[in-house]
Order: structure tokens, then sequence, then C-alpha cells
């Protein structure tokens, strides 16, 4: 461990002068301990691209892991795969409305309907499943009113 020894400096008070140094280190000091620091870990784009493909197809984290050792010669965690996927998954979950009508009506069989404004900015959306559907033809008299608000954070 590198040891400094610093003092006060008699000038103005405010600075620290440094006297004596010592370069020994109280750990193993080698290029194996070194490449498993996080810094050192990191992936290029390239590859983890080819990680969330291979992650996508259900492989083996231990064989993709040799694979990434054996191929860019770099040091991957398991977990570091783990948190390569969760990331991925955080950034393509974004709020594209149109997948989500697309989903709601084919998926859900929903009847979906958007709010808009004269601009054509967002103001609300009209979701209808099945089943209130049906209560709202069995029941025409009565009216069915549900708010969810969520806020984004």
């Amino acid at each position: 461990m590198r040891s400094w020894n610093l003092f006060e400096s008699l000038d103005d008070g405010k600075s620290l002068v440094i006297t004596k140094m010592t370069e020994l280190h109280n750990h193993e000091i080698s290029r194996v301990l070194y490449s498993h620091l996080p810094n050192q870990r990191k992936i290029n784009p390239a590859n983890k691209a080819i990680i969330l493909e291979l992650i996508d197809l259900k492989a083996n984290k231990k064989m993709i892991q040799n694979k990434i050792i054996n191929d860019c010669g770099k040091i991957i965690t398991l977990k570091d795969l783990s948190n390569i996927r969760t990331i991925a998954r955080k950034h393509d979950s974004n709020n594209n409305l149109v997948e989500v009508i697309n989903k709601l009506k084919t998926k859900n069989n929903c009847n979906v309907e958007v709010s808009t404004d004269e601009a054509n900015n967002f103001n609300g959306i009209f979701i209808q499943v099945r089943f209130m559907a049906e209560s709202f033809h069995s029941f025409p008299e009565v009216i069915f009113y549900t708010v969810e608000h969520r806020a984004s954070g």
C-alpha cells in the first residue's frame, strides 16, 4: 500500500507537503487481480449485443462467460451478464403508445381509444376489456367509470 506522510506547510498553513512516500503494497499485485476490477471488465457495445442475443436465446450464462473470455480476453462475471440484461430491459421498456395499443387490441382483445387535443398531444386513453363491454351492454342505464393515474418515477 502506498503510504503518504503529509505535514502541514509552515509557509501559509493551508497547503500540505509530502515528506515521505512508501510504495510497499500490503496485498498481492498481479495482472489477474487487475483484470477483475470493474473498469477492466467493461464490455464494448458490439460484444454487449452478442451477449444479449445469446441470453435471449436462453444460452447458459456460464457458456456465455467462457465465450466472452475466450473471444475478447476480458474477464466477465456472471453478475456482469445479469446486469447487462437488466440494463437492456430497462432501455427496451420505453413508452411506445402505438405498440401498447396494438398489444392491447391483439393480445387482450380490448377496445382502445386514444384522446388527443387539436395539436395531437396525448390527453388520455380509453381501454375496455371484454368483460367491461359485456357489462356495459347488459346494463346500459349504469355508468361505469374507472380512473387510474400513475406518475413516472
